[in-house]
């Protein structure tokens, strides 16, 4: 199943209606787009004064992992986040030590949503 863009999705399935009738339902995707983006801007909120109140034990993780930066790489509308981590060059964890990094971060940051 292809996905559909939202101009093909406005073609098929708004412009064909009466205006008034585009309107209201222009206005109610609008609507629906601003609640997501505020639910997500709180949870990016809480998730960034989380990360506040931990900072010293994710420094603690980042050293002892060889971890030289530790970043957000992608937030989506829901919240959730992608992490990226470059370490030391000379590394070279195995895929267990990355799902135990993984672990590890998910319990300092207290939230295992906050991790994808």
């Amino acid at each position: 199943m292809s996905a559909i863009t939202v101009e093909e999705m406005y073609h098929q399935h708004i412009q064909p209606r009466p205006l008034a009738e585009q309107l209201q339902l222009l206005a109610l995707i609008s609507q629906q787009l601003m609640l997501q983006q505020t639910s997500a801007v709180g949870k990016l909120q809480a998730m960034r004064q989380q990360i506040k109140r931990v900072q010293g034990k994710i420094a603690e993780f980042c050293q002892r992992w060889q971890i030289t930066e530790l970043a957000l790489m992608n937030t989506e509308l829901n919240g959730s986040i992608e992490i990226m981590a470059d370490f030391v060059p000379t590394t070279r964890w195995s895929l267990f030590d990355h799902l135990d990094m993984q672990d590890e971060l998910q319990a300092i940051l207290g939230n295992a949503s906050y991790c994808a």
